[in-house]
């Protein structure tokens, strides 16, 4: 499966995701939980073929600057889409505050940061131990970005597993493992199973070692970046539109 497969899949099932937490009652909420248990697999592929791109990519300055221009025009047009649909139906509405842009550009400057220290640790210890202190701080700020500290553990299972299968099945595994312990612990009857479902993201696993690094027939570099806030302003408008 081609890197271009892997993001299309995860497009589709992003878009049905956030089409049901726009539009709950549109599908019976069976359906509605099989969407989001399938939903669980965006982010994981998307940070995934992320760490890949980051290890392939000519530029990774050229990378991270676009990640974060990215995240910019997402913050600025977020604020004026909530504007834009507050004057249209005219009463309080929550903010849109989505931007997964953000959170990968936090985490590629992490693994980033992680390479410097390496990089450094047996010719200077002053710019290794800078680095280290960097990374710590970027992990910090970056548990407050839209996909928290689950996505921290993510990527870093990502970036020490690449090219290895084997570790990434049993890396991967056992974070889900990790995740579905954490979220037990719910006092609601059965909310493992219809609330607290992140630990459904081990659906992921099959796509990712199906993987064969390549980038496929179409490149479309920028069908994310714009695909990702187009759908969201959209649903954000006509959800809040025709309540």
């Amino acid at each position: 499966m081609s890197w271009f497969s892997l993001k299309l899949i995860a497009l589709i099932l992003m878009f049905g995701e956030h089409f049901v937490a726009f539009f709950p009652n549109t599908f019976s909420p069976e359906i509605n939980t099989v969407i989001m248990y399938l939903g669980r697999i965006v982010a994981a592929i998307f940070f995934f073929l992320a760490v890949e791109w980051y290890h392939k990519t000519s530029s990774k300055i050229r990378y991270l600057i676009r990640l974060f221009s990215w995240a910019w025009i997402m913050f600025v047009w977020d604020y004026w889409v909530t504007m834009l649909t507050w004057a249209v139906v005219w009463r309080d509405i929550p903010p849109l505050w989505n931007n997964i842009f953000l959170s990968i550009a936090m985490w590629v400057s992490m693994i980033w940061s992680i390479d410097a220290t390496k990089k450094f640790w047996k010719i200077d210890k002053i710019k290794s131990t800078f680095f280290g202190i960097l990374t710590f701080i970027i992990i910090c700020a970056s548990a407050f970005t839209e996909a928290s500290i689950y996505g921290i553990l993510m990527f870093l299972v990502f970036y020490f597993s690449y090219w290895n299968k084997k570790v990434l099945a049993i890396a991967y595994s056992i974070l889900c493992i990790f995740v579905f312990w954490l979220e037990s612990g719910a006092p609601q009857e059965y909310a493992i199973l219809y609330m607290n479902i992140q630990w459904a993201m081990i659906l992921a696993l099959p796509l990712m070692l199906l993987y064969n690094w390549q980038r496929g027939k179409y490149r479309l570099k920028y069908l994310f970046y714009l695909f990702y806030p187009l759908h969201l302003w959209i649903l954000y408008f006509l959800s809040e539109f025709y309540k």
